[in-house]
């Protein structure tokens, strides 16, 4: 008769599941040691999990963007730069003349709640300060009226702001898609002074390196435009011509395409006239948005575009028409609405072009 092996069933059932346990709790502690390394790893490169929550209050959403230049600038987001698969739609807005990012950063927030895009889309608002707004030794700044332009920092570091964008554009959607291996399109949203931003920055921008990826740009309430010839329309409703040597500056920059800054001279008067007519740009505006206000342009230059800032986007719209090739651009009004960026960030004409 032969002994019974050692096996399974020469084991008392207790033992053997006894053994098991020790056996497996190695190997658990194992894969939670992976799990808590790659976490902390995450959080350390600044990438948040998948499933954290987005930065929803400027309070605590700040963050700094190194650039090539090794200086700095401020800006506020839903989620780190880091790799993040559940994005399909970046929204960067450019703050007004009083360069308060962190309130621009809560009505995009607020906006984007609206549409239940606070998950799916990355929110950004970039700071351009001025020297006034007391910035670090390492970050850039500007002027109060060359950060809407593309001029280039007062700091040492002299970069365009239009180079700023640039960078964050090639951040967010690379052609490696390092980022947000899903994004589907990126929205760059400018009101007032910011309005002045997007117009410029659409005509003489490098736009998103990945042309895969859908860009928009969305232009609200700016004191002025950018117009591409020596024309302007007449306030007697003559239609448009070249106006009488009042205003001898008029078709300089940031009003025309004379004496171009620094920035806007690499891309050149051609490039700048194609990207104006054939990019995706929508030109918004307040019905009620007719105040003079202390931030209306009033300038002799801005003063030959119309008297406030409704007849300037009518006017505008009425230029765009005398060119055949200029197909990419929509006109819009929206009804009821003052010179308010809150109110039109959160009007359903904006969210539509920016969130859907």
């Amino acid at each position: 008769m032969q002994a019974a092996g050692p096996g399974p069933a020469a084991t008392p059932a207790g033992l053997f599941v006894r053994r098991r346990t020790l056996e497996c709790r190695p190997r658990r502690m194992l894969e939670a040691m992976k799990v808590w390394l790659a976490i902390s790893i995450a959080l350390a490169m600044g990438c948040a999990p998948a499933n954290s929550e987005p930065c929803a209050t400027s309070s605590g959403c700040r963050d700094e963007l190194l650039l090539r230049t090794g200086g700095r600038i401020s800006y506020f987001r839903t989620v780190p730069l880091a790799r993040n698969p559940t994005v399909r739609r970046a929204v960067i807005v450019v703050h007004g003349n009083g360069r308060d990012a962190d309130r621009y950063y809560d009505r995009l927030v607020a906006a984007a709640k609206a549409e239940s895009r606070l998950h799916d889309a990355a929110l950004l608002a970039p700071h351009f300060r001025t020297e006034e707004d007391g910035p670090s030794p390492h970050e850039h700044y500007w002027s109060s009226q060359g950060w809407k332009i593309g001029n280039k920092s007062r700091d040492a570091g002299r970069v365009s702001s239009f180079a700023v964008m640039d960078e964050l554009l090639a951040r967010i959607c690379s052609n490696t898609r390092k980022i947000f291996p899903a994004l589907q399109a990126v929205v760059i949203v400018g009101h007032s002074a910011g309005g002045q931003f997007v117009n410029r920055y659409a005509a003489g921008g490098q736009d998103c390196p990945d042309p895969a990826v859908e860009v928009r740009y969305v232009v609200m309430n700016p004191s002025s435009y950018l117009y591409v010839d020596a024309r302007r329309e007449s306030a007697l409703g003559g239609g448009f011509a070249v106006p009488a040597p009042d205003c001898e500056d008029y078709d300089e920059y940031k009003y025309g395409l004379a004496d171009l800054n620094a920035y806007m001279k690499r891309v050149g008067p051609e490039r700048i006239r194609k990207n104006l007519f054939e990019r995706e740009i929508y030109y918004l505006a307040g019905s009620e948005d007719v105040k003079p206000g202390k931030s209306l342009d009033t300038s002799c230059p801005a003063g030959l575009q119309g008297p406030d800032r409704v007849a300037r986007h009518a006017s505008y719209r009425r230029y765009r028409e005398l060119f055949d090739d200029w197909t990419g651009s929509v006109f819009a009004t929206i009804p009821g609405v003052g010179h308010s960026g809150g109110e039109m960030l959160m009007s359903d004409t904006a969210r539509r072009v920016t969130f859907r």
